[in-house]
């Protein structure tokens, strides 16, 4: 007896993904759900106006049937998570034209095929990052010198390695070329090293396709936790948790009635049922009470999308990140304390200080990190802050600038010290980066002659420096 080891067939469920996306989620003919029934399973109603307000499920079909409407309606699909349950037939003919779900999916399934659905996937967005890196993987690994046993595609893969004799050889090449993340590598060790102990499946499952539809039952969750905790696939408290799952499947408490963690997800995944998702996640333990009304009050994502208070902690303590926290609390209404440059304490009073202090250190990191701080004339780096003050010498805050420095008139390319004389030097230095920089301010070359008559009685260049 033996038990495919899903190498290979991770990737073959990653291209029946496609097969599911790339054809029937999109609508078609009638003979699924009512249009009464998609409307309330998925949160849109008929007439839909992001496909040409098309009214049933049969009209969306034909709008979506039309040359050049495939974008769009791929980008519907993804928004409200539309399986293929309901609709019957939709052509892709940038997938052989293929229809119906088994009809890609046998498209997708040829090994001279696998990259042109692997690019149809990355090109409506289909896949998650993680599951179309790990098919391009799988596709450049096997292609470029072959996999165990020497397999070079995806079905002489997957033969090789459904001989339990192979198992350890392929988890090995797994690891090697990086097909899977560690956990989830170790995870597929011990459920090989289960079976080959005499631990049996549930329900006498033989691959994926088959332990994962036997366990996606309500019925037979518990029969699936109890064997995860017995082969170690699961934690206990990860055990805990999907026992608690399905009891509350079995009492038609989950949200959306889904009745799978793709179902839910899918089913929560839709802007529209988030609230009652976060209060589900709440009355399990999933989520804090604060993380459930943030979800609520924010939409379900915060900076980075981050859906936890230790996940947005995590993203805005990375210094990189800190503009688009700053940002988000400001959109938000969320106050954010504290402790900048000269100890102000917030956007307005950290922008007050570094405009009368713009070569304090801090200052000047802090505008590289927020992107926020703004000198004279919103000026907000070294050359229009300069552009700035040189047509409008007689601002105050230009003035508070030059005062920072001494008080003494900074010098421009080739130490000139007034528009005549830096007009003089970049005519003879015409190659002078700084000249070039600022051609326009100091009359270059051509037209030095005639700038220099006009400009003769302006002052002198501002600060190089800028209010950082």
């Amino acid at each position: 007896m033996k038990l495919k080891t899903n190498l290979f067939l991770i990737t073959a469920f990653i291209l029946f993904l496609i097969g599911v996306y790339a054809s029937p989620a999109v609508f078609g003919a009638t003979g699924g759900l009512s249009e009464d029934e998609v409307s309330k399973k998925y949160g849109f109603t008929f007439p839909v106006g992001e496909l040409n307000n098309c009214a049933t499920v049969a009209e969306c079909g034909n709008y979506c049937e039309k040359d050049g409407n495939l974008p769009q309606c791929m980008a519907f699909v993804k928004k409200y998570q539309i399986t293929k349950d309901d609709v019957l037939t939709f052509t892709i003919d940038e997938l052989g034209n293929c229809q119906m779900g088994s009809d890609c999916r046998n498209f997708c399934n040829r090994d001279e095929n696998i990259t042109q659905c692997i690019d149809f996937a990355d090109k409506y967005d289909l896949l998650s990052t993680s599951n179309l890196e790990l098919a391009q993987k799988f596709n450049k690994a096997v292609g470029s010198g072959g996999g165990p046993g020497s397999c070079k595609s995806l079905e002489q893969c997957d033969r090789y390695c459904d001989d339990s004799s192979h198992t350890n050889e392929c988890l090995d090449y797994v690891g090697k070329k990086d097909l899977l993340p560690n956990e989830e590598l170790n995870r597929v060790r011990k459920v090989a090293e289960g079976f080959r102990q005499g631990i049996e499946t549930p329900g006498h499952c033989r691959d994926y396709t088959q332990c994962h539809a036997y366990c996606s039952e309500p019925g037979h969750i518990n029969e699936c936790t109890t064997y995860g905790s017995k082969v170690g696939y699961f934690s206990g408290e990860q055990a805990t948790e999907a026992k608690k799952f399905s009891s509350s499947v079995s009492q038609g408490t989950s949200p959306g009635g889904c009745k799978s963690k793709e179902e839910c997800e899918q089913y929560c995944a839709n802007a529209t049922h988030k609230e009652k998702c976060s209060d589900f996640a709440q009355s399990q333990g999933y989520l804090s009470k604060e993380d459930a009304e943030a979800i609520k009050k924010y939409g379900g994502a915060g900076p980075g999308g981050c859906k936890s208070k230790v996940e947005c902690e995590a993203y805005c303590n990375n210094p990189s990140n800190q503009n688009a926290c700053l940002q988000f609390a400001k959109e938000n209404g969320i106050s954010v304390s504290f402790n900048g440059p000269g100890g102000c304490s917030d956007e307005a009073s950290c922008t007050e200080y570094c405009k009368k202090n713009p070569s304090d250190s801090e200052c000047q990191k802090m505008m590289s990190q927020y992107g926020g701080m703004k000198g004279p004339g919103g000026c907000s780096d070294e050359a229009s802050c300069k552009e700035y003050c040189m047509k409008n010498q007689s601002d105050g805050e230009c003035q508070k600038m030059m005062e920072q420095y001494g008080g003494g008139m900074p010098t421009g390319p080739g130490g000139c010290t007034d528009v005549a004389s830096c007009t003089s030097y970049c005519k003879s230095n015409p190659k002078d980066s700084e000249c070039a920089q600022y051609a326009g301010q100091y009359g270059g070359g051509s037209s030095g002659e005639q700038d220099q008559g006009k400009q003769q009685n302006q002052q002198p260049q501002q600060p190089t420096q800028s209010p950082q």
